[in-house]
């Protein structure tokens, strides 16, 4: 995905996103085959829909990320059931693909407070909103003292 920088100064995200400063202009969409509007507001979405959704948006948080100066590397993503037992967090959202740790650098130097996650954790969350008909909740572990925490809820888990 490529930036391309307009001269109002929104930034638009080649492909299905656009942002300007923190907020969502226009939604993630579904564009393979999904089920009815009125299916999925019976049923919820598939945890494979959601985890294709959660894909996307993170990789708009990681291009987000980048243009506003930080450098990322990756922490945890996929937990298996075994290891989210042994941490205290059997129910996990890593374990559901639903979930990322995103570590922070600027300059080579890391940034481990959970507040040089705010802006970023603040943009995670303004995605929240109906997906397909379904109404998905983007969590930051900054609200829960895991600063580096970036996932979709699934049930209550975060």
């Amino acid at each position: 995905m490529n930036l391309n920088p307009s001269r109002s100064g929104r930034l638009q995200f080649l492909g299905t996103f656009q942002i300007l400063g923190n907020r969502l202009i226009s939604r993630l969409t579904c564009r393979s085959r999904c089920r009815s509007l009125k299916e999925d507001r019976e049923k919820g979405m598939t945890l494979g829909k959601k985890q294709e959704l959660f894909s996307k948006a993170l990789g708009l948080l990681i291009n987000y990320a980048t243009f506003i100066g930080y450098e990322i590397r990756m922490g945890e993503v996929l937990r298996s059931k075994e290891e989210a037992t042994r941490k205290g967090f059997p129910n996990s959202n890593h374990t559901r693909k639903l979930a990322a740790d995103i570590n922070l650098f600027r300059d080579g130097k890391y940034l481990s407070d959970t507040l040089d996650h705010l802006r970023l954790g603040e943009f995670w969350e303004s995605l929240t909103g109906e997906y397909d008909g379904v109404e998905i909740v983007f969590a930051w572990g900054g609200r829960f003292k895991d600063g580096n925490h970036y996932s979709i809820q699934h049930g209550k888990v975060k």
